[in-house]
């Protein structure tokens, strides 16, 4: 499993995915970090961290557009196969490698909130806590694309299957606000991402949030592994 994990990851920076991934995912937080605190010069950052749960439904994808696809295509999971790595030690690396690249964004990104600190007034409980919660939402959503991306053939299909489903899972949340139904609101709220990452964006730590995020990557990582050992690809 870790000559698995680190194969995976050093693909995603051998095919300049992950390199995409982390300029887009800088310049796009700079921007968001340029204008709601540089030029109103304001240090509150609750901002730039709620806009960055937008950003991983966009990029995500890019990391998890070749993860389940590009074994098929190039007849390397044969090759896993005849190891005695199980499917869902496979799934796991792959999605390890993928959730330290994202790791890396975030640590990368730790230059705004040290620029705050430099000019004005940064509370770093709240910061750790905010980089908590950005980093289970983005480990909740690489779980989910990968499963997503599993029903795909290709790269471009599976990038915008998944890029479509993180929109309608943010639409879900949405409406999860709005149901009148009692029900109806239940339902949806359990597929409500967004606000179980709310207590992170205002510096309060919240066990039932943790423990649903982790939940949520254990059951979409689990249907992976089952998905890929049903159609034809990996299998255990």
């Amino acid at each position: 499993m870790k000559v698995l994990y680190k194969r995976e990851l050093y693909s995603f920076f051998v095919t300049g995915t992950g390199y995409v991934f982390l300029f887009v995912y800088m310049a796009l937080s700079g921007i968001f970090f340029y204008f709601g605190n540089i030029l109103t010069r304001f240090s509150d950052l609750s901002g730039y961290y709620s806009m960055a749960t937008y950003i991983w439904i966009l990029l995500i994808p890019i990391l998890t557009m070749r993860l389940t696809t590009e074994d098929r295509k190039n007849g390397t999971y044969k090759l896993l196969l005849s190891s005695a790595i199980s499917i869902h030690k496979i799934v796991l690396a792959k999605y390890l490698a993928a959730l330290s690249v994202i790791a890396v964004g975030l640590l990368l990104s730790v230059i705004f909130p040290i620029i705050v600190a430099v000019y004005g007034a940064l509370y770093i409980p709240e910061t750790l806590l905010a980089y908590t919660g950005m980093l289970l939402y983005g480990a909740a959503y690489l779980a989910f694309d990968m499963f997503v991306s599993s029903f795909a053939k290709g790269n471009t299909s599976a990038f915008m299957l998944t890029l479509g489903a993180n929109l309608l899972l943010r639409v879900i949340g949405l409406a999860s606000k709005s149901a009148s139904s009692g029900l109806i609101k239940g339902v949806l709220s359990l597929l409500d991402t967004e606000k179980r990452f709310t207590p992170f964006l205002y510096g309060q730590l919240s066990f039932a949030c943790i423990i649903y995020f982790l939940l949520f990557i254990l059951i979409n990582i689990l249907l992976t592994a089952q998905i890929n050992s049903m159609d034809g690809g990996y299998r255990a």
